[in-house]
């Protein structure tokens, strides 16, 4: 009998130190890119129609966790650092949402979309790296495209590398910020190429 209830305070007392390093799991926190803020409605005016995707990110950043770069051959991911929504579409939205703001137009959608108006542009993005290392540098390299009414019609293409240096190393929110940046200035690139375009 006393074999029992010992055996019972045992079992009891590996469950509530179960229950107590459970509670003390660190809370998993969500992050987000920021983009430009929109442009006004006196501004919003220019009539330009702009598709942007498909966007490509590669396999190792199609997960929830934020990734670093330990060296070239490493990659650690943030168990509790986590994007709030998948980062190819959360790439996706802030670069129409650039985009609208850079060229003033309020016709700037993210591609595949059910239905697709007749476009002036269309940006073609597929992206090598968007990641910070382990010192907070963030690189962002992308192949790019733009076409103009037809699919076939290449109106320019390049490979651009952007870098930013995140407030803090390890900093999960300094990395989204210095990200953030970074896709903006993507953006302006793109936007350059486009206005160039246009104009001629």
């Amino acid at each position: 009998m006393i074999r029992n209830a010992t055996v019972r305070i045992g079992i009891l007392a590996v469950a509530l130190l179960l229950a107590a390093c459970a509670g003390e799991t660190t809370p998993s926190r969500f992050y987000l890119l920021s983009s430009l803020p929109p442009a006004t409605t006196e501004t919003a005016s220019n009539p330009l129609a702009v598709g942007v995707g498909p966007i490509a990110l590669p396999d190792y950043l199609k997960r929830p966790q934020m990734v670093t770069r330990a060296s070239p051959t490493e990659l650690q991911l943030a168990e509790f650092d986590r994007w709030g929504e998948p980062l190819e579409k959360l790439v996706a939205r802030v670069m129409v949402e650039n985009l609208s703001a850079l060229l003033a137009t309020d016709r700037v959608y993210a591609l595949p979309r059910r239905r697709t108006p007749d476009l002036d542009r269309q940006v073609e993005v597929q992206v090598f790296r968007f990641e910070a290392d382990a010192a907070g540098t963030v690189t962002l390299t992308v192949r790019w495209s733009i076409y103009g009414r037809g699919t076939d019609d290449l109106l320019r293409s390049g490979q651009t590398t952007i870098t930013d240096r995140a407030a803090a190393a390890g900093d999960a929110a300094a990395i989204a910020t210095a990200m953030s940046r970074a896709l903006e200035s993507f953006s302006r690139t793109l936007a350059a190429e486009i206005r160039g375009r246009t104009a001629a």
